[in-house]
């Protein structure tokens, strides 16, 4: 009788166990669950009072998601989309408005007087986050000067191209590819005095590596703005390239000073500069400053070159009066380079000027508050830390203040501001501050590569033309990414 009682507690005690057991599985899950609840909830929260941030502030803003905020709108790295649409959107109505990258909060400025006080009057209170290089700007006329002596002794973007007609037999070829060749050889010369011969040898391995890190395609565009829009401090699309080449480069200055070899070329300059003191600088800063500006320039200059080539061909007048002028000029001076015939060709630097207007590298540049910052003659303060945009290419191509816009006209340069034009109404001179030294290599290399090509061609669309240059939405400098046909005819 005891045993069967026995068994009988244990027979109940044994049944209980797996009861308890999952009475605390059930807790668990609830305790799990309401977790997950309130994170998820938490997370909304935070999402949410983010993107009243300008609402909060008293700035306009667009209507976003409550949960992916503008994020169908991050369509390229260099936000020439939802910066075209606020500024349509707000220009005749607000001095500045918001918009959010990801969860960050991003102000575009939308008033050319207070563009002025940012990069000019006040410019000490932001952090100029896209200047190309801290390079001393007096240094330019010298980088200008060596790509012009290293002009002379690279191949002949002209003579490229008639190996390429005799190849071919055929007069419609790819500008672009040309282009590309030359514009890396021009500033091996000059920067490095290594000549990477990529336009005689379009098979060179330097130019494969370095046009497959140029053009490189990430997996998603939204990935690498988020990235970027939260690595400090501010980062490049160059990084990768930069880690290819600074081995090499490091090698190249180091090999140089035990050496003491002193060839003619910027690397030297900036080793050897004093007031600058770039000769205590770490020997990788160095290398860093050269790698950036070879690839900052060769980007920038490929397209305005293959910009200005496509919009001549497309205006052939105005491809005459630019030819007829560099001919006159470049007779009238031997045919030799200097800054001086750079400078008296005057409607050269009118289709320069109206091609980077059309064609502009850089959508916007970047400020950062240093300090919390009232904008005058308003009631709006930026907070410390907050990211600004400046956009340029919305202003470049505002009706407002360029007529027919869409049109190449590069005679509405030549008496700009004498107009009464605001002084911030081009945004891309070389002599603005926040351009810095790159600006005026590109301006040479771009003036090298069109007066060595109108002097003896003459281009005109064909068959394979595109309808429109169309550009890379992974990189920031922006860089076309379709062939550029040309039909080429000599002189």
């Amino acid at each position: 009788m005891k045993k069967e009682r026995a068994s009988h507690v244990a027979g109940k005690f044994f049944v209980r166990l797996p009861q308890l057991s999952d009475r605390r599985n059930a807790v668990d899950m609830t305790f799990l669950w309401v977790l997950l609840f309130t994170a998820f909830s938490g997370l909304v929260a935070y999402v949410k009072v983010n993107y009243i941030y300008w609402y909060l502030l008293g700035i306009s803003q667009f209507k976003t998601n409550f949960l992916w905020g503008n994020l169908w709108h991050l369509k390229s790295y260099h936000h020439t989309e939802i910066i075209q649409k606020l500024y349509d959107t707000y220009k005749t109505t607000q001095v500045i408005a918001g918009t959010y990258i990801f969860a960050k909060p991003v102000a575009v400025v939308l008033n050319l007087n207070v563009m002025q006080c940012m990069l000019f009057e006040d410019r000490e209170k932001f952090q100029h986050q896209t200047k190309w290089t801290d390079i001393p700007d007096q240094l330019s006329k010298i980088l200008t000067a060596r790509l012009l002596q290293a002009a002379k002794g690279s191949s002949h973007l002209a003579g490229a191209i008639e190996v390429k007609l005799r190849a071919s037999r055929n007069f419609c070829i790819n500008i672009k590819e040309i282009v590309n060749h030359f514009t890396l050889d021009l500033l091996g010369l000059a920067l490095l005095s290594v000549d990477y011969k990529s336009l005689t040898q379009s098979d060179s391995d330097f130019y494969q590596i370095f046009m497959e890190h140029i053009q490189k395609k990430p997996f998603s565009v939204k990935w690498q703005i988020f990235r970027n829009v939260y690595r400090r401090p501010f980062t490049n699309d160059f990084n990768d390239i930069i880690n290819l080449l600074i081995p090499r480069l490091i090698s190249i200055i180091e090999r140089r000073q035990n050496l003491s070899l002193k060839p003619e070329d910027f690397l030297s300059i900036l080793l050897n500069e004093r007031n600058g003191g770039f000769s205590s600088r770490p020997t990788k800063d160095i290398a860093k400053q050269v790698i950036h500006l070879l690839t900052s320039s060769f980007q920038a200059s490929v397209s305005i070159i293959n910009c200005a080539l496509y919009e001549l061909a497309k205006n052939k007048q105005k491809q005459i009066l630019l030819s007829q002028e560099i001919r006159k000029v470049m007779r009238c001076n031997n045919y030799q380079l200097s800054p001086d015939v750079l400078e008296e060709l005057i409607y050269l630097k009118l289709v320069i000027k109206e091609t980077q207007r059309l064609y502009p590298p850089l959508t916007f540049l970047q400020l950062e508050a240093l300090a919390d910052y009232a904008i005058p003659k308003t009631i709006i303060t930026l907070d410390k830390g907050n990211i600004i945009y400046i956009p340029v290419q919305a202003v470049l191509h505002d009706p407002e203040i360029y007529a027919h816009s869409e049109q190449f006209q590069p005679e509405r340069f030549f008496s700009w501001f004498q107009q009464g034009k605001h002084s911030l109404s081009f945004l891309c001179d070389e002599n603005d501050p926040h351009n810095g030294i790159v600006s005026s290599s590109v301006q040479a290399i771009v003036s090298i590569a069109l007066i060595d090509l109108l002097t003896k061609y003459e281009f005109s669309l064909c068959d394979k033309s595109p309808k429109k240059i169309e550009f890379s939405k992974y990189n920031f400098i922006k860089f076309p990414t379709n062939d550029i046909y040309l039909n080429v005819k000599a002189l």
